[in-house]
């Protein structure tokens, strides 16, 4: 693992603090193999998006993970990535953009699971976009079908109140990028 954080902020509460922090966080985890049948994907905020967007966490004994990366920039204690935060596998990439805001604790994030093409698998697909929502201490999960999401998109809606368009342009983009965990370090 390779970590790097530069933060700043100020105040007379951590609080204070929290709500003003300014700086980079980066993040490099990989290669790494998760046993799918050894971990609880009831518990925990991140098993339970790791259970929604891997499609072969049910049949594969393991995950191996090529990268885990973040590059996020943190502006007046938000957190914000847009495909700044991605996980490559053999069989899925994944892809996360949105916000998190350290001092009201919201969270608006969106992982895009990309089904790569391959033997049997055919072309690079994406069947499910996990919405994360809620706060820090009280998360909630969803799934968006993306079926769902481009005719909402193509009809002018805003998809679960959130604050950016998912646009067909950007899901092509996403399911053709063959190396997220690049792109997201290059942000």
């Amino acid at each position: 693992m390779d970590l790097s954080l530069q933060l700043g902020g100020r105040g007379k509460t951590l609080q204070a603090i929290v709500e003003s922090l300014d700086g980079d966080a980066r993040v490099e985890v990989g290669p790494l193999r998760v046993h799918n049948f050894a971990i609880d994907l009831e518990r925990g905020i991140l098993m339970r998006i790791f259970g929604l967007a891997n499609p072969f966490q049910k049949t594969d004994p393991d995950t191996d993970f090529q990268c885990v990366v973040a590059r996020v920039p943190i502006r007046d204690g938000v957190l914000s990535s847009d495909q700044a935060v991605a996980a490559e596998t053999a069989k899925v990439n994944l892809v996360l953009s949105g916000t998190v805001n350290l001092g009201t604790e919201g969270i608006d994030l969106a992982v895009t699971p990309i089904v790569k093409g391959g033997r049997g698998i055919g072309t690079a697909s994406i069947v499910s976009i996990v919405r994360v929502g809620g706060t820090l201490g009280s998360p909630a999960l969803g799934v968006d079908a993306v079926g769902v999401a481009k005719s909402a998109v193509g009809a002018g809606v805003a998809l679960v109140a959130t604050p950016w368009w998912l646009a067909e342009a950007v899901l092509k983009q996403l399911s053709s990028d063959p190396h997220p965990c690049a792109t997201a370090l290059a942000k």
